[in-house]
Protein backbone atom coordinates (compact mmCIF):
# COMPACT_ATOMS: atom_id res chain seq x y z
CA UNK A 1 0.00 0.00 0.00
CA UNK A 2 1.02 3.59 -0.61
CA UNK A 3 0.38 5.57 2.57
CA UNK A 4 0.64 9.29 3.32
CA UNK A 5 1.51 9.93 6.97
CA UNK A 6 0.58 13.37 8.31
CA UNK A 7 2.00 14.37 11.67
CA UNK A 8 2.85 17.35 13.85
CA UNK A 9 6.49 17.84 12.88
CA UNK A 10 8.11 20.31 15.25
CA UNK A 11 10.96 18.28 16.78
CA UNK A 12 8.49 17.28 19.47
CA UNK A 13 9.55 14.19 21.43
CA UNK A 14 6.09 12.65 21.73
CA UNK A 15 4.95 13.25 18.17
CA UNK A 16 8.29 12.14 16.74
CA UNK A 17 8.10 8.91 18.74
CA UNK A 18 4.61 8.24 17.35
CA UNK A 19 5.91 8.73 13.80
CA UNK A 20 8.79 6.34 14.50
CA UNK A 21 6.44 3.72 15.92
CA UNK A 22 4.30 3.87 12.78
CA UNK A 23 7.25 3.44 10.41
CA UNK A 24 8.59 0.56 12.50
CA UNK A 25 5.19 -1.16 12.47
CA UNK A 26 4.65 -0.96 8.69
CA UNK A 27 7.97 -1.70 6.94
CA UNK A 28 6.19 -3.64 4.19
CA UNK A 29 4.28 -0.59 2.94
CA UNK A 30 5.35 2.56 1.10
CA UNK A 31 4.90 5.16 3.82
CA UNK A 32 5.52 8.79 2.90
CA UNK A 33 5.99 11.55 5.44
CA UNK A 34 4.91 14.97 4.19
CA UNK A 35 7.49 17.59 5.19
CA UNK A 36 8.56 21.01 3.90
CA UNK A 37 11.58 21.48 6.20
CA UNK A 38 14.26 18.79 6.01
CA UNK A 39 15.70 19.77 9.41
CA UNK A 40 12.53 18.33 10.96
CA UNK A 41 13.46 14.93 9.54
CA UNK A 42 16.61 14.53 11.66
CA UNK A 43 14.81 12.44 14.34
CA UNK A 44 13.95 9.89 11.63
CA UNK A 45 17.30 9.71 9.84
CA UNK A 46 17.95 6.17 11.07
CA UNK A 47 14.67 4.76 9.75
CA UNK A 48 15.51 2.52 6.78
CA UNK A 49 12.02 2.72 5.28
CA UNK A 50 11.61 6.50 5.52
CA UNK A 51 10.14 8.05 2.39
CA UNK A 52 9.48 11.78 2.20
CA UNK A 53 6.98 13.75 0.17
CA UNK A 54 8.84 17.06 -0.10
CA UNK A 55 6.45 19.96 -0.33
CA UNK A 56 3.26 21.36 1.10
CA UNK A 57 0.00 19.59 1.80
CA UNK A 58 -1.42 21.43 -1.20
CA UNK A 59 1.20 19.77 -3.39
CA UNK A 60 0.50 16.39 -1.81
CA UNK A 61 -3.20 16.82 -2.51
CA UNK A 62 -2.46 16.83 -6.26
CA UNK A 63 -1.15 13.28 -5.97
CA UNK A 64 -4.35 11.31 -5.52
CA UNK A 65 -2.63 7.92 -5.67
CA UNK A 66 -2.41 7.23 -1.94
CA UNK A 67 -4.24 4.15 -0.71
CA UNK A 68 -4.42 5.53 2.82
CA UNK A 69 -3.93 8.81 4.61
CA UNK A 70 -3.04 8.49 8.30
CA UNK A 71 -3.06 11.42 10.72
CA UNK A 72 -0.89 10.46 13.69
CA UNK A 73 -0.73 12.68 16.75
CA UNK A 74 -2.48 13.54 19.93
CA UNK A 75 -4.07 16.97 19.65
CA UNK A 76 -5.76 16.48 16.29
CA UNK A 77 -9.23 17.63 17.32
CA UNK A 78 -8.86 20.74 19.46
CA UNK A 79 -11.36 23.42 18.44
CA UNK A 80 -10.15 26.79 19.74
CA UNK A 81 -12.75 29.11 18.24
CA UNK A 82 -15.26 29.46 15.43
CA UNK A 83 -12.77 31.05 12.98
CA UNK A 84 -10.39 28.08 12.54
CA UNK A 85 -13.40 25.78 12.72
CA UNK A 86 -14.95 27.64 9.79
CA UNK A 87 -11.72 27.30 7.82
CA UNK A 88 -11.72 23.54 8.47
CA UNK A 89 -15.24 23.26 7.08
CA UNK A 90 -14.83 25.57 4.07
CA UNK A 91 -11.50 24.10 2.94
CA UNK A 92 -12.62 20.57 3.77
CA UNK A 93 -9.09 20.25 5.19
CA UNK A 94 -9.47 16.68 6.36
CA UNK A 95 -11.39 15.26 3.43
CA UNK A 96 -10.10 11.90 2.34
CA UNK A 97 -10.61 12.97 -1.28
CA UNK A 98 -7.85 15.50 -0.90
CA UNK A 99 -5.04 12.94 -0.90
CA UNK A 100 -6.60 9.59 -1.69
CA UNK A 101 -7.65 7.44 -4.56
CA UNK A 102 -11.41 7.05 -4.76
CA UNK A 103 -11.64 4.07 -2.40
CA UNK A 104 -8.75 5.03 -0.11
CA UNK A 105 -8.70 4.89 3.68
CA UNK A 106 -8.66 7.81 6.12
CA UNK A 107 -7.28 7.04 9.59
CA UNK A 108 -6.82 9.14 12.73
CA UNK A 109 -4.31 7.37 14.96
CA UNK A 110 -3.74 7.81 18.69
CA UNK A 111 -5.53 11.13 19.12
CA UNK A 112 -7.54 12.82 21.83
CA UNK A 113 -10.69 14.79 21.08
CA UNK A 114 -11.12 18.24 22.57
CA UNK A 115 -10.98 20.38 24.52
CA UNK A 116 -13.55 22.58 22.82
CA UNK A 117 -13.58 26.35 23.18
CA UNK A 118 -16.46 26.80 20.75
CA UNK A 119 -20.00 25.64 21.44
CA UNK A 120 -20.31 23.75 18.15
CA UNK A 121 -16.92 22.07 18.45
CA UNK A 122 -18.27 18.60 19.21
CA UNK A 123 -20.67 18.77 16.29
CA UNK A 124 -17.85 19.70 13.91
CA UNK A 125 -15.60 16.87 15.13
CA UNK A 126 -18.38 14.30 14.78
CA UNK A 127 -18.98 15.55 11.24
CA UNK A 128 -15.28 15.03 10.43
CA UNK A 129 -15.16 11.60 12.04
CA UNK A 130 -17.98 10.39 9.78
CA UNK A 131 -15.48 10.40 6.91
CA UNK A 132 -12.88 8.31 8.74
CA UNK A 133 -12.39 4.62 8.08
CA UNK A 134 -10.92 4.29 11.58
CA UNK A 135 -10.19 6.55 14.54
CA UNK A 136 -8.22 5.39 17.57
CA UNK A 137 -8.21 7.56 20.69
CA UNK A 138 -6.16 7.55 23.89
CA UNK A 139 -8.78 8.40 26.52
CA UNK A 140 -12.34 7.38 27.26
CA UNK A 141 -13.72 10.93 27.14
CA UNK A 142 -12.66 11.13 23.48
CA UNK A 143 -14.36 7.80 22.84
CA UNK A 144 -17.59 9.15 24.33
CA UNK A 145 -17.44 12.27 22.14
CA UNK A 146 -16.91 10.18 19.01
CA UNK A 147 -20.11 8.20 19.73
CA UNK A 148 -19.06 5.09 17.82
CA UNK A 149 -18.09 6.36 14.36
CA UNK A 150 -15.50 3.59 13.79
CA UNK A 151 -13.68 4.73 16.92
CA UNK A 152 -11.69 2.60 19.37
CA UNK A 153 -9.91 3.35 22.62
CA UNK A 154 -6.43 2.27 23.72
CA UNK A 155 -3.79 3.59 26.11
CA UNK A 156 -1.48 6.28 24.74
CA UNK A 157 0.49 4.94 21.77
CA UNK A 158 3.84 5.73 23.42
CA UNK A 159 3.16 3.09 26.07
CA UNK A 160 3.77 0.55 23.29
CA UNK A 161 7.47 1.52 23.42
CA UNK A 162 7.50 -0.59 26.61
CA UNK A 163 10.67 1.06 27.91
CA UNK A 164 12.56 -0.90 30.56
CA UNK A 165 12.01 0.21 34.13
CA UNK A 166 14.93 1.95 35.79
CA UNK A 167 16.12 -0.53 38.42
CA UNK A 168 18.06 1.98 40.49
CA UNK A 169 16.77 5.55 40.54
CA UNK A 170 19.31 8.21 39.67
CA UNK A 171 20.30 11.19 41.77
CA UNK A 172 19.35 14.11 39.55
CA UNK A 173 16.15 16.10 39.55
CA UNK A 174 14.42 16.24 36.17
CA UNK A 175 12.31 19.25 35.20
CA UNK A 176 10.42 19.37 31.89
CA UNK A 177 10.31 22.98 30.74
CA UNK A 178 7.30 24.27 28.82
CA UNK A 179 7.09 27.36 26.66
CA UNK A 180 3.90 29.17 25.74
CA UNK A 181 4.35 32.46 23.90
CA UNK A 182 0.70 33.35 24.46
CA UNK A 183 1.31 33.36 28.21
CA UNK A 184 4.80 34.80 28.41
CA UNK A 185 4.09 36.30 31.83
CA UNK A 186 3.28 32.87 33.27
CA UNK A 187 6.37 31.38 31.60
CA UNK A 188 8.54 34.00 33.28
CA UNK A 189 7.00 33.46 36.72
CA UNK A 190 7.20 29.69 36.41
CA UNK A 191 10.83 29.95 35.28
CA UNK A 192 11.68 31.86 38.46
CA UNK A 193 9.82 29.25 40.53
CA UNK A 194 11.53 26.29 38.84
CA UNK A 195 14.94 27.95 39.20
CA UNK A 196 14.35 28.27 42.94
CA UNK A 197 13.21 24.65 43.11
CA UNK A 198 16.32 23.51 41.23
CA UNK A 199 18.63 25.60 43.42
CA UNK A 200 17.06 24.32 46.64
CA UNK A 201 17.33 20.73 45.40
CA UNK A 202 21.01 21.23 44.61
CA UNK A 203 21.67 22.87 47.98
CA UNK A 204 19.74 20.19 49.90
CA UNK A 205 21.21 17.14 48.13
CA UNK A 206 24.43 18.30 46.49
CA UNK A 207 23.20 16.70 43.26
CA UNK A 208 22.45 18.24 39.89
CA UNK A 209 19.42 18.97 37.70
CA UNK A 210 18.35 18.15 34.16
CA UNK A 211 16.21 20.74 32.36
CA UNK A 212 14.30 18.96 29.59
CA UNK A 213 13.17 20.53 26.32
CA UNK A 214 10.71 18.06 24.78
CA UNK A 215 9.93 20.40 21.87
CA UNK A 216 12.74 22.26 20.12
CA UNK A 217 10.77 23.58 17.16
CA UNK A 218 8.24 26.40 16.99
CA UNK A 219 6.92 25.73 20.50
CA UNK A 220 10.54 26.02 21.64
CA UNK A 221 10.81 24.48 25.11
CA UNK A 222 14.53 25.10 24.69
CA UNK A 223 13.80 28.79 25.24
CA UNK A 224 11.97 27.91 28.47
CA UNK A 225 14.87 25.73 29.63
CA UNK A 226 17.38 28.54 29.09
CA UNK A 227 14.99 30.91 30.87
CA UNK A 228 14.99 28.67 33.95
CA UNK A 229 18.77 28.35 33.76
CA UNK A 230 19.17 32.13 33.59
CA UNK A 231 17.43 32.51 36.96
CA UNK A 232 19.45 29.78 38.72
CA UNK A 233 22.25 30.49 41.17
CA UNK A 234 23.86 27.06 40.75
CA UNK A 235 24.05 27.05 36.97
CA UNK A 236 27.10 24.78 36.93
CA UNK A 237 24.98 21.98 38.41
CA UNK A 238 22.33 22.14 35.68
CA UNK A 239 22.28 20.49 32.25
CA UNK A 240 19.82 20.92 29.40
CA UNK A 241 18.58 17.75 27.68
CA UNK A 242 16.93 18.77 24.41
CA UNK A 243 15.09 16.61 21.89
CA UNK A 244 17.16 17.00 18.74
CA UNK A 245 17.63 13.37 17.69
CA UNK A 246 15.77 10.05 17.66
CA UNK A 247 14.77 10.54 21.31
CA UNK A 248 17.77 8.85 22.91
CA UNK A 249 19.21 12.07 24.41
CA UNK A 250 16.04 12.65 26.40
CA UNK A 251 15.71 8.98 27.40
CA UNK A 252 19.34 8.74 28.52
CA UNK A 253 18.95 11.83 30.70
CA UNK A 254 15.69 10.57 32.22
CA UNK A 255 17.43 7.35 33.28
CA UNK A 256 19.67 9.46 35.53
CA UNK A 257 16.80 11.13 37.39
CA UNK A 258 15.25 10.31 40.75
CA UNK A 259 12.06 12.36 40.19
CA UNK A 260 10.53 14.20 37.25
CA UNK A 261 8.65 17.48 37.65
CA UNK A 262 6.65 17.02 34.50
CA UNK A 263 4.66 19.42 32.33
CA UNK A 264 4.78 17.55 29.01
CA UNK A 265 2.29 14.68 28.55
CA UNK A 266 4.76 12.32 26.93
CA UNK A 267 7.29 13.14 29.60
CA UNK A 268 4.75 11.67 32.01
CA UNK A 269 4.08 8.63 29.78
CA UNK A 270 7.82 7.98 29.55
CA UNK A 271 8.36 8.42 33.29
CA UNK A 272 5.52 6.00 34.08
CA UNK A 273 7.10 3.34 31.87
CA UNK A 274 10.50 3.85 33.48
CA UNK A 275 9.05 3.82 36.98
CA UNK A 276 10.23 7.35 37.76
CA UNK A 277 8.48 9.23 40.58
CA UNK A 278 6.35 11.96 39.06
CA UNK A 279 5.26 15.46 40.08
CA UNK A 280 2.61 16.33 37.46
CA UNK A 281 2.12 19.91 36.29
CA UNK A 282 -1.13 20.04 34.32
CA UNK A 283 -1.05 22.39 31.35
CA UNK A 284 -3.85 20.71 29.40
CA UNK A 285 -6.89 18.48 29.79
CA UNK A 286 -4.95 15.64 28.19
CA UNK A 287 -2.58 15.43 31.18
CA UNK A 288 -5.51 15.23 33.60
CA UNK A 289 -7.17 12.57 31.45
CA UNK A 290 -4.01 10.46 31.47
CA UNK A 291 -3.65 10.65 35.24
CA UNK A 292 -7.34 9.91 35.74
CA UNK A 293 -7.30 6.93 33.34
CA UNK A 294 -4.41 5.35 35.25
CA UNK A 295 -5.58 6.43 38.74
CA UNK A 296 -2.25 8.12 39.46
CA UNK A 297 -2.64 9.58 42.99
CA UNK A 298 0.14 12.19 42.73
CA UNK A 299 -0.79 15.75 43.62
CA UNK A 300 -1.23 17.90 40.52
CA UNK A 301 -0.12 21.49 40.12
CA UNK A 302 -1.82 23.64 37.46
CA UNK A 303 0.77 25.14 35.13
CA UNK A 304 -0.76 28.62 35.21
CA UNK A 305 -0.48 28.88 39.00
CA UNK A 306 2.65 26.78 39.61
CA UNK A 307 4.59 29.90 40.55
CA UNK A 308 2.20 30.54 43.45
CA UNK A 309 3.13 27.28 45.24
CA UNK A 310 5.56 27.20 48.20
CA UNK A 311 8.89 26.01 46.78
CA UNK A 312 9.74 24.12 49.98
CA UNK A 313 6.48 22.15 49.78
CA UNK A 314 7.13 21.04 46.20
CA UNK A 315 10.73 20.17 47.08
CA UNK A 316 9.54 17.93 49.92
CA UNK A 317 7.30 16.12 47.43
CA UNK A 318 10.20 15.77 44.99
CA UNK A 319 12.29 14.11 47.70
CA UNK A 320 9.55 11.77 48.92
CA UNK A 321 7.55 10.95 45.78
CA UNK A 322 7.03 7.19 45.41
CA UNK A 323 7.50 5.16 42.27
CA UNK A 324 4.29 5.03 40.20
CA UNK A 325 2.36 1.77 40.39
CA UNK A 326 1.24 0.87 36.87
CA UNK A 327 1.09 -2.41 35.00
CA UNK A 328 3.46 -1.39 32.21
CA UNK A 329 3.21 -4.72 30.39
CA UNK A 330 -0.58 -4.48 30.21
CA UNK A 331 -0.34 -0.84 29.11
CA UNK A 332 2.13 -1.78 26.37
CA UNK A 333 -0.20 -4.49 25.05
CA UNK A 334 -3.19 -2.17 25.15
CA UNK A 335 -1.31 0.69 23.49
CA UNK A 336 -0.20 -1.57 20.64
CA UNK A 337 -3.91 -1.95 19.91
CA UNK A 338 -3.69 1.31 17.94
CA UNK A 339 -1.31 -0.39 15.53
CA UNK A 340 -3.20 -3.69 15.49
CA UNK A 341 -6.42 -1.90 14.54
CA UNK A 342 -4.70 -0.21 11.61
CA UNK A 343 -3.05 -3.47 10.52
CA UNK A 344 -6.45 -5.19 10.48
CA UNK A 345 -7.96 -2.34 8.44
CA UNK A 346 -5.11 -2.43 5.92
CA UNK A 347 -5.38 -6.22 5.60
CA UNK A 348 -9.10 -5.99 4.86
CA UNK A 349 -8.46 -3.31 2.24
CA UNK A 350 -5.74 -5.36 0.56
CA UNK A 351 -7.92 -8.46 0.57
CA UNK A 352 -10.71 -6.56 -1.20
CA UNK A 353 -8.30 -5.38 -3.88
CA UNK A 354 -6.99 -8.85 -4.61
CA UNK A 355 -10.37 -9.91 -5.94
Amino acid sequence: MKILLLAYLDRNFGDDCMVRLFFQAFPEHEVYLCCRDDTLLLPFADLPNLRVFHGSLKAASKDKSFDACVYVGGSTFIIHSWKPALVRVLTDDRSQWRFLRKDGLLVYLGCNIGPFYWKHGKRLVRYELKKASLTTVRDRYSLSVAEGRNCRYHADLLFSMNLPQVEQLGELLGITCYNNFQHADVCEKNAVFLAKLADQYIERTGKGVFLFAFDTGVENDLFAAHLVLSHMKNKEKAQIAAHLDNGETVLAAMRQCRTLVCVRLHGAVTALQMGLPLIPVTYSDKMNRLLDELSIPAKRYPWRTLWEQPVSQVLDEVLTAPRPQVDKEALARDAYGHIEDVKALFSQWEERHKR
